[in-house]
């Protein structure tokens, strides 16, 4: 059977049902309800907003940064946290990786960020759910009055060192309920609040219903149109893929323009989340327990065989599975692009490897700041990074043939 990275891995049957639903009768008081979920968990004021992007621009608005200020992240990261950074006047300094590993230290950070001139924010994403060594560069920020922000989008549920969750220390957690994520709702996003921000703004509606702008929300409605089928397409597509009934689907729908980028944003500024989203994101959240224990017991099989291969490497030790999320399992290698051809060949389809350029813009092409050089340690994991599967959809024994193919490829080397 046919092996993705993605392709709506996280949506089963039951998801996909209760995505269909939603076009007939959107549930509003799961919006009240998703609010209460989240500010439970991480003890904070809670703004629920359409994207994970929109969630960033909000967070920052509302802290006052804008125009003159810098944000500064990670290099290998996705284009959508310096669009989030644009929106609000202010300028972003990408922050390079220690060699050969995915996690951001305080011994790469610390020199990086010294020389950024009026720096006022930090965001940290936890790059595919390894924890970034968060405790000694919150204490930095901190010390020199710089925002810190959390992004949980690939590591909700990991935890720090010290055993307490991720976003315990920052002033702010960003939550992306995107597609692929830990929690999966197809779309939506989050800012929870830890410190109080300078300003209180008011979320746009994200359907209003002035007479000008009709137009637009015929689109947003198409969106959520599509975004409400994906599950279902994605699920046929993979049920029937061997059958190439799964195959002629996945034609049709690039065809039809079905598909669309999640790295792709259709409005220019933060628009509340609708409620079509909130019932998808409550399922997703109630499963999150089980599906990070099912992603950690994959990681650590993959760790196990492949941590001896001379010919690939793991950028983080075994500690990190523990405490991350797992979202994927990278590997690093030579001639990447030689390999993702060798598994399809198998039947395996992990072209989608996240990201192929220090700031990533997925299959689109986009503008960003970043200038070639600067960061050669994040360049290099994005040249020879390969992520493996640990969704749902993976089992151990699906597991083992990715293993074995890998191995075999190694060999043939």
């Amino acid at each position: 059977m046919a092996i993705f990275n993605s392709l709506g891995s996280n949506y089963d049957f039951n998801f996909s049902w209760l995505a269909l639903q939603q076009l007939l009768w959107p549930n509003l008081q799961s919006l009240k309800k998703l609010k209460q979920n989240l500010e439970k968990k991480f003890s904070g004021e809670v703004k629920l907003v359409w994207k994970g992007r929109d969630a960033i621009e909000y967070a920052l608005a509302s802290y006052g940064i804008g125009e003159g200020d810098v944000v500064a992240t990670q290099a290998f990261t996705c284009v959508s946290i310096e669009e989030a950074t644009q929106r609000v006047g202010a300028k972003i300094a990408y922050l390079d990786l220690p060699k050969e590993k995915i996690q951001l230290d305080a011994a790469t950070f610390i020199p990086q960020i010294k020389k950024i001139k009026k720096i006022k924010a930090v965001i940290l994403q936890h790059t595919l759910g390894y924890v970034d060594e968060v405790e000694k560069i919150a204490a930095y920020c901190q010390e020199n009055q710089i925002l810190l922000i959390e992004d949980l989008a690939q590591s909700f549920g990991a935890n720090y060192a010290l055993e307490a969750e991720v976003g315990s220390l920052a002033d702010a957690i960003i939550l992306s309920f995107g597609r692929d994520k830990v929690v999966d709702g197809i779309s939506g996003g989050a800012v929870v609040f830890k410190t109080k921000p300078k300003k209180d703004i008011k979320i746009p509606f994200a359907f209003p219903a002035t007479a000008d702008e009709v137009a637009e929300n015929k689109q947003k409605k198409r969106l959520v149109f599509k975004d409400l089928f994906y599950p279902l397409l994605t699920w046929l597509i993979r049920k029937s893929y061997d059958l190439y009934l799964g195959k002629l689907l996945h034609l049709l729908a690039k065809k039809f323009n079905w598909f669309y980028s999640p790295v792709q944003s259709f409005h220019q500024h933060f628009l509340s989340l609708p409620a079509y989203y909130a019932p998808l994101v409550n399922y997703q959240l109630s499963l999150v327990d089980e599906q990070l224990e099912h992603r950690h017991k994959l990681a650590y099989f993959y760790y196990n065989c492949l941590q001896k291969n001379k010919k690939t490497k793991i950028p983080f030790d075994r500690e990190a599975i523990k405490l991350g999320a797992n979202l994927r399992f990278p590997l690093l290698v030579q001639n990447v692009d030689d390999l993702i051809k060798y598994l399809a060949k198998n039947k395996i389809y992990l072209a989608d490897r996240w990201y192929r350029q220090p700031v990533a813009c997925g299959s689109l092409n986009c503008d960003h700041s970043y200038e070639k050089g600067s960061c050669p340690q994040a360049e290099n994991l994005a040249k020879n990074i390969v992520n493996l599967p640990t969704h749902q959809e993976i089992d151990l024994q699906k597991a083992e043939k990715i293993v074995q193919i890998i191995e075999q490829w190694t060999q043939e080397r």
